[in-house]
């Protein structure tokens, strides 16, 4: 007999205050407050955003720059977004995220 879909073990508690996603590099579970979500784009290039459209990949915000040249190594952005990823892309928007997370004010006033 199957067991059922989205049966707990007796227990176990759900922390359902964040989802929880999976570094594509170092491969540590977080909290999306704790991660960036890449995505590429229709035109194959990789963009940063939480809110854009398309298959996203997610790297740890700590570890922005150690955790994106793994998941390049390792091919892990092919893999996520299903097709072939420019590592000119890839590094470019790691760069502007990791901008973005270390100064957010300023990137809000623009």
């Amino acid at each position: 007999m199957r067991a059922r879909r989205g049966c707990r073990r007796p227990g176990i508690r759900a922390d359902l205050s964040s989802p929880t996603r999976t570094c594509i590099g170092c491969q540590r579970s977080a909290g999306t407050d704790e991660l960036v979500r890449m995505v590429r784009s229709q035109e194959g290039t990789v963009e940063f955003g939480r809110t854009l459209p398309g298959r996203g990949a997610w790297l740890c915000i700590a570890t922005l720059s150690e955790c994106a040249a793994l998941a390049l190594r390792r091919r892990a952005f092919e893999r996520a977004f299903r097709g072939p990823v420019d590592h000119a892309s890839v590094e470019s928007a790691v760069h502007n995220a990791a901008d973005s997370v270390r100064d957010p004010e300023q990137n809000a006033r623009g």
